[in-house]
């Protein structure tokens, strides 16, 4: 697995993390999430997660995901502009697949916007495989989304019951 930023520190999202969320949130995104779902995301204690990079308790990027079952849907990986490219993206997920292992899940799915081939390539730099393509899902814009799955490699094939 690529190696990536050694100088970040990995944590569950709190509630002190909300404003600095929303506000990447806000820079990264064309259609935000309002900070009341951010919010509820990050106090849910059912299947939602919710980590933040940080460096010297600054937060540098986050990821939203659920687990459900045997799989991670990711939901949210944001890294503010001034960190991007850096390692802190690829630091995140690299931590989500390690919670991944250590939950024995199968795979992570994802959806991500076609005309954003930098996270394209990070996601491929760890093995995410494109699976599939949602014409027109974006409704901002009308880009295409892109399905991409990591299969963990231990994970025994999925049989339809």
């Amino acid at each position: 697995m690529p190696h990536f930023a050694s100088d970040i520190q990995i944590a569950s999202a709190t509630a002190e993390h909300l404003d600095a969320i929303c506000n990447i949130e806000n820079t990264c995104f064309l259609t935000p999430w309002t900070k009341d779902a951010v919010q509820s995301e990050i106090s849910d204690i059912g299947w939602s997660r919710t980590i933040v990079a940080l460096r010297e308790s600054q937060v540098l990027g986050y990821c939203l995901y659920w687990l459900v079952a045997d799989e991670i849907q990711l939901l949210k990986v944001a890294v503010h502009p001034q960190y991007q490219r850096k390692g802190v993206g690829g630091s995140m997920l690299q931590h989500i697949i390690h919670d991944g292992l250590s939950k024995k899940i199968h795979s992570i799915t994802l959806e991500l916007r076609a005309s954003n081939p930098a996270a394209r390539r990070l996601y491929e730099k760890l093995n995410f495989q494109v699976t599939g393509i949602r014409r027109g899902y974006y409704t901002d814009t009308g880009d295409d989304a892109l399905l991409m799955d990591f299969t963990f490699p231990s994970a025994p094939e999925k049989t339809d019951s």
